[in-house]
């Protein structure tokens, strides 16, 4: 069974509470038109929460709970696991973690990420209801009545601590005349949390005492003269040619269509439909990947290819991965910014990157068909945060004929290649998916990397077939050296990509949005 709606649908408290009522097992996600939460249950209580906030990860709360040291959280992210394997149970099973500690930790996870997602103004659900691939953990579920009691009380206490602090991100630094002479045993931990770096609210957050209790200690400390006001905690931000992806841009028709696959009770027909789904949407396929790298999953090179990252990740952890988005699709469509050309060109040239890679011997033909699909994620993640902007951009590059990277460069100060590969650097992908993603434009660079080589000539001849993304100051010189590299006669090129354009499934949901000029239009 599956659940799906909006928060005006139904609250937090009221979703949470029928789950436990019914004793669901399965994943929620819970979604805005930027940011996801995730919630396990078993049997209708809590085993444990998921974000892609990195402070509020499950490594995070144990440092801060002084738990585990943060060389020994550095250590484990780097090793190898398998799929079924969760984090907190690998430090228990190493003797370095209680289950307590660990139950602990998770609590305050969980409670932290849904006092979050209550603070949304807007959102959606969708619960998916599916047998967990693992045992529950020696820590034992969070009950979710407790949870949200929990929740309840500190959500009083918080409104008192604001009554001494109405604005939580002041910082207090200690003054000259701060002694620890006369100080009860409470004061002195709450003084020794006043750093001159961390905010009223992340104080409060790491004492034990509770919030309520930790504020009146600070307002007394700040009255005795022994701390004094620094300043206010300003979060950093991206700039804006750097946007941060906290949100896919997906085809329109992918929502409908992943709910569809993940209805079918046949896990192989899952799985092939799957590959066909993400064969034709560029970041749903590096959001796996993402999570196959960032997880440390063993994987080889001979590994990367579609159908096999679906199969090292599970169905279980690409459900987790791509509900999100589902939801997101359903409940918060975008405007018709979706530009057609883009996607096909991404898919023209995967396909076409692999049958030139199967043509020259190139062992790892899967591994091109990857990078051609992914070698444009930087213009995908432009045209995201800045459609019309973006656009205008291309237009201007093919009007003017001007090289498409230098009015990127001029606009954003940064090019869509070099964009692209600072995710793929960020998500850990493999160097040569690196090195395919920031130069597939720069030929000079072509010589050193067979995979380079490929996925540049595939990128030229579907431009030159007529899916062209922006103008590229490359001649056709250029071109056919690059193909004499490989080995590969001009024509023997054009007639591959001719018979992949005549004989590839791709279809969108693009409706009006046919061309750039057109997508300029609707917006």
């Amino acid at each position: 069974m599956a659940l799906q709606g909006s928060f005006q649908s139904i609250d937090i408290p009221e979703l949470f509470t029928l789950l436990l009522h019914l004793r669901k097992t399965g994943v929620l996600s819970l979604v805005n038109e930027s940011r996801e939460r995730g919630f396990l249950f078993c049997e209708g209580n809590l085993v444990y929460a998921t974000s892609k906030d990195e402070s509020k990860r499950l490594g995070s709360y144990l440092v801060r709970l002084g738990f585990l040291p943060p060389a020994d959280l550095q250590m484990f992210f780097g090793e190898v696991r398998s799929k079924e394997e969760c984090f907190g149970e690998r430090l228990v099973a190493k003797g370095l973690l209680s289950p307590q500690q660990l139950r602990t930790a998770v609590k305050l996870q969980i409670i932290d990420i849904l006092k979050d997602v209550s603070a949304w103004e807007r959102g959606a659900f969708h619960f998916d209801e599916t047998e967990l691939p693992f045992e529950i953990p020696s820590s034992g579920l969070i009950s979710t009545q407790s949870v949200m009691l929990d929740i309840a009380r500190q959500t009083d206490e918080r409104r008192e601590a604001l009554a001494h602090f109405p604005d939580p991100r002041i910082v207090f630094r200690p003054t000259r005349l701060a002694s620890t002479a006369g100080l009860t045993g409470e004061q002195k931990v709450i003084l020794d949390l006043v750093d001159g770096s961390r905010s009223v609210e992340q104080i409060l957050c790491c004492c034990a005492a509770g919030v309520k209790k930790a504020s009146i200690i600070l307002a007394e400390l700040h009255r005795s003269g022994i701390v004094e006001k620094r300043g206010i905690q300003v979060q950093r931000s991206f700039r804006s040619y750097v946007p941060d992806l906290s949100s896919l841009p997906i085809s329109p028709s992918v929502p409908a269509t992943l709910l569809s696959v993940f209805v079918s009770e046949d896990e192989e027909d899952q799985k092939r439909r799957l590959v066909n789904v993400l064969s034709k949407e560029p970041l749903l396929a590096a959001k796996l990947l993402k999570t196959l790298t960032l997880n440390n999953l063993d994987a080889c090179r001979s590994d990367i290819s579609l159908a096999r990252i679906v199969s090292l990740l599970g169905l279980f952890n690409v459900r987790c991965s791509l509900l999100p988005e589902v939801a997101r699709g359903l409940f918060f469509p975008q405007k018709q910014w979706f530009w057609k050309e883009l996607w096909e060109h991404s898919q023209y040239c995967a396909q076409l990157a692999r049958a030139i890679a199967r043509k020259t011997a190139y062992p790892y033909p899967e591994e091109a068909e990857l990078a051609g699909l992914l070698h444009n994620m930087g213009a995908f993640l432009l045209l995201h945060h800045e459609p019309r902007r973006y656009l205008r951009v291309i237009d201007d590059s093919v009007r003017l004929q001007r090289d498409l990277e230098d009015l990127e460069h001029e606009t954003y100060g940064i090019t869509h290649s070099k964009l692209g590969s600072k995710y793929a650097e960020k998500w850990k992908f493999s160097g040569m998916l690196q090195l395919a993603i920031k130069s597939h434009h720069n030929f000079a660079d072509s010589s050193g990397s067979q995979l380079l080589r490929i996925v540049s000539a595939a990128d030229a001849i579907v431009q030159e077939s007529g899916l062209r993304i922006g103008y590229q100051g490359r001649t056709p010189q250029q071109v056919d050296e690059l193909l004499g590299r490989l080995r590969v006669a001009r024509s023997e090129a054009e007639d591959l990509c001719a018979r992949i354009r005549r004989t590839s499934d791709v279809g969108f949901a693009a409706k009006d949005a046919e061309t750039s000029q057109e997508v300029l239009e609707t917006l």
